[in-house]
């Protein structure tokens, strides 16, 4: 029975302690992409099972909008795409470390 016990509270605290411990939180540059990944969803230009590579060269101004400086790809479609969709377009979550840094970020634009 004693052992009974032991094995319950040795359960009860291992799942205690993994629940309270805290999820690794995402980098500046993840958060940024996931957030540039929500914007350019849903190409409707594109031809089915496409893929479109560029890179995506912006900062996050002060007011916490993605300011597109560069779009670099062979396609001026997608050029023209990446602008339209992103300049402007506030970031759900920036912060002071964002600000007015320029960010490189290699993007593929896909229609399923």
């Amino acid at each position: 029975m004693k052992k009974f016990i032991l094995v319950m509270f040795a359960l009860v605290l291992g799942t205690v302690v993994t629940i309270a411990a805290n999820p690794k939180t995402m980098t500046v540059k993840e958060k940024l992409r996931s957030e540039i990944e929500r914007l350019l969803d849903h190409p409707n230009f594109l031809e089915d099972e496409t893929i479109i590579s560029a890179k995506v060269e912006f900062l996050v101004n002060k007011n916490g909008e993605i300011v597109v400086l560069m779009v670099d790809s062979e396609n001026e479609r997608i050029n023209e795409y990446i602008k339209s969709r992103l300049n402007y377009q506030s970031v759900a979550e920036s912060s002071e470390e964002m600000n007015n840094k320029k960010y490189s970020i290699p993007v593929k634009v896909v229609r399923k």
